[in-house]
């Protein structure tokens, strides 16, 4: 956005506040879209005031986003309380049965919110452990993601109430989680578990058999290995693990305000302290003393329970997460335990996360997916599937500043992407490597092959995008398209705010118009489990990927010089009836240069092709002469 920053008139926020509205609500028709399109783009040559005032509108307290279903049920556990008894209670809250102190601090809880709308509160449990809870009469709860059981309980009867706690270190697969997302030991990853709720190092200690003396020293060892500063900021690593594609958002320092009744100021140091700052980095922050941060912190703890600091960045991070799960009208599905099973998170040398996931099978040939825009490290699992079957490992990664790898400010994003792309093979003692790139991701691959000539053994790019080359989609989408990436700095709200307000309904059919003009996308497009796994995977993308995505379609649109050397025995150009971007030239004049390039055409895909192709492109990566035999070579 360029030229100063004024302040909108009353009008003008109406219009961006329109045009949000009515994407969350029936904007089902190419004419209505593009109406929203165009009020969209208005909305995008508004200030950042505007759109600050859309953010706040947008989060009230029986307000949010669409209630996120895809949770690994470990994590999460449910009571249904009717005429103040346990009509249900999940098995692990089922242990509160016999514990009178405990039950009682759950029906009490109940009580409170019977009265009024989401209510968040610390269930204090029998071992001393506190996690957070959020509770709200039945008829507000259609979108939580309940067990079956639970569910059922719910739809039995009226005048239930639903209490939903956050219980990841409750369970023993929390440290099994740990240990294989950051790489760390077995002793590592239980006194990373522990740490996350234990009140003090000497209650760690206490919890885990050992002296005070060696939980500090290893907690050296993990603080490096899972890239945390201290540990205050490790709740907030590991909350993230199971629920951070959907939960980083502007509006945490709002949420504890909503949740435990904080001041702003209060609340404000909450959100420090769970990024891991100390006293005198939050009072430069916020330019006040220390001791102005210490007595705000003093009254910070009171408020919410915590004992202390490190306490005060798990409840933070677990308020998020439930918050994220239990906010608006509809959920969104999606294959989450298949992808926080498969989840690494790597820390680089500067402290960037980088996150990839490995979709095995372990002893494959290994492939590296370079994803399109806005997407991630999800590899969704029929491509995934027609891999393995081929005897090849799939490996994914997240961008900087999408998913859940951290933003590289002030780098060229091709170039970083290729670094962390290195460094996420070197983090599997992966050696040489078959690449796959799709659309918007072929520049990313080639900038690796660039700089890691030796590690690449060959690639397939299906789609690719060449440089200067726009992305193109039907008329009203196109311009939708463009209203979002014309606000650099403020889109990222901006599309925080969709996120929250938008409906399954809206996306199912933007997803429908898109791929409707190619028979084998359209019949996909139509099938549930596909869509589901396509919704879940946008919702969790158009949360963290708009800043990065800006940065990337400018990168595209000021090209790139053609590189010298680039490694890999031979490069697989794979076509479709699809045509994503304007071209003035042939796929075969733009990419011949490529090392042994040959060109394949795929007649009767389209933009869905590693759904609906799975098994040709898995051959075509597999070197397999009987599928190149099987597809039409198009030079």
């Amino acid at each position: 956005m360029d030229g100063p920053v004024r302040t909108p008139s009353d009008a003008e926020i109406a219009t961006a506040l329109e045009a949000v509205r009515r994407i969350g609500g029936d904007v089902t028709e190419p004419e209505t879209l593009a109406t929203t399109a165009d009020m969209l783009a208005e909305a995008a040559r508004l200030a950042a005031p505007a759109l600050e005032r859309i953010a706040d509108e947008m989060t009230g307290s029986a307000q949010g986003g669409p209630a996120i279903s895809a949770v690994h049920d470990a994590f999460l556990a449910c009571a249904v309380i009717r005429d103040r008894a346990a009509a249900h209670l999940d098995p692990v809250l089922g242990a509160l049965e016999g514990e009178s102190t405990a039950k009682a601090a759950l029906l009490d809880i109940a009580a409170r919110a019977q009265r009024g709308t989401r209510l968040f509160a610390l269930l204090p449990l029998p071992d001393g452990r506190t996690p957070v809870c959020v509770a709200a009469p039945a008829r507000q709860t259609l979108a939580w993601p309940l067990s079956d059981a639970a569910r059922r309980e719910v739809d039995a009867g009226p005048r239930a109430v639903v209490v939903m706690a956050f219980m990841a270190t409750c369970l023993q697969q929390f440290a099994a989680l740990l240990q294989n997302a950051f790489g760390l030991t077995a002793a590592e990853a239980r006194l990373a578990a522990t740490l996350v709720d234990a009140p003090t190092i000497n209650e760690a200690a206490e919890r885990l058999g050992v002296a005070p003396v060696t939980v500090k020293e290893r907690m050296r060892d993990l603080l490096e290995k899972t890239g945390a500063t201290r540990r205050s900021s490790l709740a907030a690593r590991f909350t993230e693990l199971v629920a951070g594609d959907y939960t980083r958002t502007h509006a945490r320092a709002e949420l504890m305000r909503e949740a435990f009744g904080l001041t702003r100021a209060e609340a404000k140091v909450a959100e420090a302290v769970a990024e891991g700052l100390t006293t005198p980095e939050i009072a430069r922050q916020h330019g006040v003393s220390p001791h102005t941060v210490r007595s705000q912190l003093d009254s910070t703890l009171a408020r919410t329970g915590a004992h202390r600091g490190a306490d005060l960045a798990r409840i933070v991070a677990e308020t998020c997460a439930l918050a994220a799960w239990t906010s608006g009208g509809e959920p969104y599905p999606a294959d989450q335990r298949r992808l926080i099973a498969a989840t690494r998170l790597i820390v680089r040398h500067d402290r960037r996360r980088v996150a990839a996931a490995d979709f095995g099978p372990p002893d494959g040939a290994p492939v590296l997916h370079f994803h399109p825009n806005l997407c991630f490290r999800w590899v969704r699992r029929a491509f995934a599937d027609a891999l393995a079957e081929r005897g090849l490992r799939s490996i994914g990664y997240d961008r900087a500043g999408c998913g859940l790898s951290d933003p590289a400010a002030g780098h060229h994003p091709f170039e970083t992407a290729a670094e962390d792309a290195a460094a996420v093979l070197a983090a599997y003692r992966i050696s040489r490597v078959r690449l796959f790139a799709g659309l918007g991701g072929a520049a990313a691959a080639i900038a690796f092959a660039t700089r890691y000539p030796d590690m690449v053994e060959s690639a397939v790019m299906l789609m690719p995008r060449a440089p200067s080359e726009e992305p193109v989609f039907a008329g009203p989408i196109q311009r939708f398209y463009s209203g979002v990436l014309s606000m650099p700095g403020t889109g990222e709200r901006f599309a925080d705010a969709l996120r929250r307000t938008g409906s399954t309904r809206f996306w199912r059919w933007l997803q429908s118009y898109m791929l409707r003009d190619v028979p084998a996308d359209a019949e996909t497009s139509r099938d549930p489990a596909f869509l589901e796994e396509r919704l879940g995977e946008m919702n969790a993308a158009i949360s963290r990927g708009v800043k990065g995505l800006y940065a990337w379609e400018q990168a595209y649109k000021a090209g790139w010089p053609r590189p010298a050397r680039v490694g890999g025995r031979h490069w697989t150009i794979v076509e479709t009836a699809a045509k994503p971007f304007k071209s003035t030239r042939s796929v075969q004049d733009t990419w011949a240069w490529l090392p042994g390039a040959r060109f394949v055409k795929l007649h009767d895909a389209g933009r869905l092709a590693t759904h609906t192709h799975a098994p040709a492109l898995a051959g075509l990566l597999a070197g397999d002469r009987t599928t190149l035999g099987s597809v039409r070579l198009t030079g």
